[in-house]
């Protein structure tokens, strides 16, 4: 660890236990002063060097006896050309600002007038209580003093609390003790919701020594540095908050299913109020190339893709009720789940920890947004007709004819190849009917539509129904929902239609084949021998 001397203005380092120190926070601005610049004697005077004389200048007049002599500043102190000394520093940094003497907050952007001895809203509004790294020199130091934009001392963190509480929902108890094991992953995840940091890595960095974590740094990573982080935070807690994020502020995505973990703290805004309990109910925890292996109580909806977890946390301390998260089953692995986006956390209410107890489950989360059919390049539909055995009916025409679909007589099909450009594919999901047309006695002329609604994004929830079209039915009729007892069907199950000497059937089955979810829809028709003499006698 490298210091100040305040006395000779030089740098020393200290392999085993540093000697006093002051530590300074601050949000970085032009010209910040480096290491190399610091050692460099002759170099002008740029402002980043001003702050750091500055602050040496402020701890000689503010100390008491007895005296520091040094003092720590992250822009100047560390060597952020070494790779390794950087990743060390970030992994170090909350224990350097815990083991200070002293921290001195320079607040660049606000003024203070000693002679009223009122601090104005100002305070409140400075630029270093929208970082991310100030979190944690925030939280860290036993003593914090706040200075204005001319080094004039404002105040002392106990002496400003209230405020500072306020400005950050932050519990005042751990600002003053500095206990933060008091609190649930999700609260601390709160507090950092709203601050923001220059390079996205950051935005995880800067949390490590808040959740006592030690990662690797891999610049570079974006987002996913932040799923690093949860995932090292999920191998040594059972804390089940960290899943207690909202997801309503997400989009449902044609790309991408929403993991069991958060893309960025902002998520968590809403989880202040989110509490654990001491003994979580379920199984233990493990992470796999898959996701987060879980045991969680589970309650089923109506449909069988759809469920809560209900985990291990409260809202507001209420023990009547669980926080849950709504999850979908994967359509290929009755195991993965993933949770549904654009839907908020929900209050679920319990009977009985024993009812909890006999709902237990054993489940797969994604873990991010990786796991969903990557870059899918096309949505495919395929429609089989059996003209081996209808050869007296044919396919005639879609409609609504803003997709391309391609009819072929040879193998008696039509197919749609839908690009990820589509308007359509934008819309998530969208409808079209084919139009088939008898071209024999005694049905001569009589048409049917084969409706398919398509979802691009959850290609198993696509529905397909069969339609009975009057003779000479005008193309744009067929699109008209018509009241028959006929519904939208699954991908195991089937429709049919009953049109008297013939019974029409069609059913619906989704695969994952080249990269991409692909439908295959199966037309036929049945004989009715008693409907075809009426028929025939009429």
């Amino acid at each position: 660890m490298r210091l100040i001397n305040i006395r000779t203005l030089s740098l020393e380092e200290f392999i085993t236990t540093p000697p006093p120190y002051v530590a300074l926070s601050h949000t970085w601005e032009n010209e910040e002063l480096t290491l190399q610049e610091f050692i460099r004697p002759n170099s002008k005077l740029r402002a980043g060097r001003k702050k750091v004389l500055d602050f040496c200048r402020t701890i000689k007049t503010q100390q008491s006896v007895p005296s520091v002599d040094y003092a720590w500043v992250d822009t100047c102190c560390i060597d952020k050309t070494s790779s390794s000394e950087l990743s060390e520093a970030l992994n170090s940094m909350f224990s350097w600002y815990w083991e200070s003497d002293c921290c001195y907050a320079f607040l660049s952007d606000v003024t203070y007038d000693p002679t009223s001895k009122c601090v104005d809203k100002g305070f409140e509004e400075s630029r270093w209580f929208t970082r991310g790294f100030t979190l944690q020199e925030l939280l860290a130091p036993k003593e914090l003093k706040f200075f204005d934009k001319h080094w004039r001392y404002i105040g002392c963190k106990a002496s400003l609390v209230d405020r500072i509480s306020t400005a950050t929902n932050i519990p005042q108890d751990v600002l003053l003790e500095r206990n933060l094991h008091s609190t649930s992953l999700a609260q601390k995840m709160s507090w950092a919701s709203k601050r923001k940091t220059t390079r996205p890595e950051d935005t995880a960095y800067c949390l490590l020594g808040i959740f006592n974590v030690n990662m690797p740094l891999l610049y570079g990573e974006g987002s996913k540095a932040f799923i690093r982080l949860q995932e090292e935070i999920l191998k040594q807690s059972d804390d089940q908050t960290i899943f207690a994020w909202d997801a309503s502020k997400l989009v449902s995505s044609r790309f991408n299913d929403v993991g069991a973990l958060a893309q960025s703290p902002e998520f968590f805004e809403q989880s202040a109020n989110i509490s654990a309990l001491p003994l979580p109910i379920g199984g233990k925890l493990s992470i796999s190339n898959k996701g987060v292996d879980i045991e969680l109580p589970l309650k089923r909806g109506e449909s069988e893709w759809e469920c809560i977890a209900i985990l291990s946390c409260l809202f507001d301390g209420d023990l009547g009720s669980r926080v849950g998260i709504p999850l979908r089953r994967n359509s290929t692995d009755n195991l993965l789940y993933t949770r549904y986006p654009s839907l908020a956390l929900e209050r679920v209410f319990v009977s009985s920890p024993i009812a909890l107890a006999e709902s237990m489950e054993q489940i797969t989360l994604i873990k991010g947004i990786e796991f969903k059919y990557l870059f899918v390049s096309y949505f495919r539909c395929l429609i089989l007709y059996a003209p081996e055995q209808s050869p007296h009916w044919e396919w005639r025409e879609y409609y609504p004819d803003d997709v391309n679909w391609t009819h072929c007589k040879e193998t008696s099909s039509v197919t749609l190849q839908l690009p990820q450009t589509s308007p359509s594919w934008n819309l998530n999901s969208f409808s079209v009917t084919h139009i088939f047309e008898y071209r024999v006695p005694p049905l001569l002329g009589m048409r049917f539509g084969v409706k398919l609604l398509l979802k691009t994004a959850h290609s198993h929830e696509s529905r397909v129904k069969l339609i009975n079209l009057a003779t000479g039915a005008e193309l744009s009729e067929s699109h008209i929902e018509r009241p028959l007892s006929n519904t939208y069907t699954g991908k195991t199950g089937g429709t049919s239609l009953d049109c008297g000497p013939i019974t029409l059937k069609a059913s619906m089955e989704c695969f994952y084949a080249h990269g991409g979810p692909m439908l295959v829809v199966k037309v036929w028709e049945t004989r009715n021998f008693l409907g075809l003499i009426s028929r025939v006698r009429n």
